[in-house]
C-alpha cells in the first residue's frame, strides 16, 4: 500500500533546468525495501519499468502499474553515471 512504501524513505522531486528529472532519494530504512534492493540515499531515480519520472501524476500511476507488475526496472543515477536496477517481484 502507499503508506507503507512512503515508511520506506523520503524522497523529493529532482529538477533540472527547471523541468522535474526524476525523484531523488533523500532518507531509506536502515533495513528496508529499498535498501535491500540497492537503491542509496542521494540516487535519483529516473525511470521505473521504462517510464521517465516527470511529475507526481506519473508516480501515481506508476505505483498503481506496479501492483500487478512481474519485475521492477529501475534507471538511477548515482554519482553523474547511470545505474540500472531489475528486481523480480513475488
Amino acid at each position: 500500500d502507499l503508506e507503507a512504501l512512503r515508511r520506506e524513505g523520503s524522497a523529493a522531486f529532482h529538477r533540472r533546468n527547471g523541468e522535474i528529472h526524476g525523484v531523488r532519494v533523500t532518507g531509506l530504512r536502515r533495513q528496508g525495501l529499498f535498501t535491500h534492493l540497492g537503491v542509496r540515499r542521494g540516487d535519483i531515480i529516473t525511470t521505473v519499468n521504462g517510464e521517465f519520472i516527470d511529475g507526481p501524476m506519473k508516480l501515481f500511476s506508476l505505483y498503481d502499474r506496479l501492483q500487478s507488475a512481474g519485475n521492477l526496472r529501475l534507471k538511477i543515477e548515482r554519482n553523474g553515471r547511470v545505474v540500472p536496477l531489475e528486481y523480480i517481484i513475488r
